[in-house]
């Protein structure tokens, strides 16, 4: 974030460096990083210490990243490096971690309905690795998870966490209304 902030700074004040003047490619290219900054990174570092919103939250980045280079004609480099890199972070969109999803006030109690329906479902994705219970994507593949929601990554195996923690699971037989 520190780097985030200082090519913010640099941008906002770039006028007020006489000497050292930008050239327009480089302008350019720090433009773009700060408005991928505040389109996308700056809402998903603010709330990146609640590991409650992590697995949602990084699914819904992934596919604003996905997306970002369709926004206003937008650097579709700099989108498909973001893609690129953020492939290698997505090991908390597992079975088992996505149980922190039913603790989530950001998933619509509908999406909790169908999570709590896919808990009996033996088949996880294809894409985890069994033995690692880790969902591996490389960047080429990305776009399968446009069509992926949250309730997809939830299976018998998401069951596991809850085993882990000794976390009594009455709450999912009962109506998240109440």
């Amino acid at each position: 974030m520190a780097k985030a902030i200082y090519s913010l700074k640099i941008y906002l004040f770039r006028e007020q460096f006489r000497l050292t003047r930008l050239t327009p490619k480089e302008e350019s290219a720090l433009r773009s990083i700060c408005i991928f900054i505040v389109r996308l990174y700056i809402k998903v570092w603010f709330n990146s210490p609640s590991s409650i919103k992590t697995p949602l939250q990084g699914l819904t980045f992934m596919k604003n990243l996905l997306q970002y280079a369709s926004i206003d004609n937008l650097d579709k480099d700099l989108s498909q490096i973001a893609v690129k890199k953020f492939c290698g972070h997505l090991w908390y969109l597992s079975a088992e971690l996505c149980a922190f999803d039913f603790f989530d006030e950001a998933v619509p109690l509908e999406t909790k309905r169908k999570m709590i329906h896919a808990l009996n479902n033996d088949e996880c994705l294809s894409e985890l690795n069994s033995n690692a219970q880790r969902l591996i994507i490389f960047a080429k593949n990305a776009n399968e998870l446009l069509e992926k929601e949250i309730d997809d990554f939830i299976c018998v195996n998401t069951k596991n966490l809850f085993k882990r923690f000794a976390i009594n699971t009455t709450f999912l037989n009962e109506n998240p209304l109440m």
